[in-house]
């Protein structure tokens, strides 16, 4: 029965038992992997191994359903980028079913997507060149005229109104260069628990004023991750004044460092387009560092936008200090996210690899 409705979908859908091997596919689940229903084809031989293509099969028997995207495996070894939507069945030899989706158009989008923003890094690091050498001449020639100027003159306060714009645009220049060309970490073994009470003890004081109170916890056993100090202090900083930001008139700022594991394909190179072999996936240990906050929280529609260039909500923000460190993170080999619910605070976490790890050159 189930089988003859499964034939009748438009989509490809797969069946599988309690041990992860395939009990039948339907006509288009063939056509797309090249497989029949014959023989024994496990899960692990379907689904590519990876930390965003784990067996899907196996998630816990409580959840109903799941729908994450992975990548299969097809007979010709091709791999092919698909949504999976998997859900739970109760027939008999019937664990689930999964539909599979491929997103070849959705991937190809989003390498048009890398390719208009690198466009855009280029673009904003040649204009900020092109500004540096005439906003240094408006700086010294604005330090020359307050130097003329008796201090109670009231030409004095117009010389530094333009000494302090020409600073903010500086910092903005500098902003521009950093995300456009992102400097490659020097990487030493470092404990993240002295990176985290450096950079609180720069904010307290803000934190105190605010009436925000901090919370750093911490694993006894924490090991040592192989990182630049100084980069990841701006990453550290960056999110800590964020999270005050969010909390004009008080509350919460937690930061709390963690072991993790997360299952990941052996290393097939250095770059993100490197070709990874379909071996097993091992568990790789990772130290997470969570900053979060009891602020205002993010609006749901602008979650996805968080790390795009120039997308700010915050009056005076450039709109590039998540972008610098999404950089900064995937250039030591690890990961960034944000999780939010508007009127509760947000939560950003880092994963830094334990062990020593090329980054994502960009």
């Amino acid at each position: 029965m189930a089988s003859q409705i499964m034939e009748k979908l438009p989509e490809a859908a797969v069946a599988f038992d309690r041990r992860g091997y395939v009990t039948y596919m339907n006509r288009a689940a063939e056509k797309l992997l090249g497989f029949d229903s014959s023989g024994e084809l496990h899960s692990s031989r379907l689904f590519l191994p990876g930390s965003e293509s784990e067996d899907v099969v196996s998630f816990p028997a409580r959840v109903k359903a799941v729908e994450k995207e992975a990548v299969v495996v097809s007979r010709s070894k091709s791999r092919i980028p698909v949504l999976v939507r998997m859900a739970r069945v109760s027939c008999p030899g019937l664990d689930a079913v999964a539909f599979l989706k491929p997103t070849a158009a959705r991937r190809a989008e989003q390498h048009r997507r890398i390719d208009r923003l690198a466009s855009i890094g280029e673009l904003a690091a040649g204009v900020a060149h092109e500004i540096r050498n005439p906003l240094a001449g408006i700086g010294t020639s604005a330090q020359v005229l307050r130097s003329r100027f008796a201090k109670d003159d009231e030409r004095v306060k117009f010389a530094d109104v333009i000494l302090d714009e020409v600073d903010r645009l500086e910092k903005i220049i500098e902003n521009l260069l950093l995300f456009a060309r992102p400097k490659q970490p020097q990487l030493v073994k470092h404990d993240m628990r002295d990176s985290v009470e450096r950079t609180l003890n720069l904010v307290r004081e803000q934190a105190e004023k605010q009436e925000v109170k901090v919370q750093n916890r911490s694993e006894d056993e924490l090991p040592e991750v192989y990182v630049d100090p100084g980069q990841m202090s701006q990453v550290l900083l960056n999110l800590i004044l964020n999270a005050l930001h969010a909390m004009p008139s008080g509350g919460k700022l937690a930061l709390e460092l963690k072991v993790v594991r997360k299952r990941m394909p052996a290393s097939g190179g250095r770059r993100k387009t490197d070709v990874k072999p379909a071996g097993p996936a091992r568990a790789v240990k990772f130290v997470r560092v969570a900053v979060s906050d009891t602020g205002h929280g993010i609006p749901k529609q602008n979650l996805s936008k968080l790390f795009t260039p120039f997308f700010t909500t915050r009056s005076g923000g450039t709109g590039l200090g998540l972008s610098i460190s999404q950089a900064i993170v995937r250039e030591h080999g690890g990961s960034i996210s944000v999780s939010s619910r508007e009127g509760r605070g947000t939560k950003v976490t880092i994963d830094i690899p334990v062990e020593k790890r090329h980054g994502e050159r960009r």
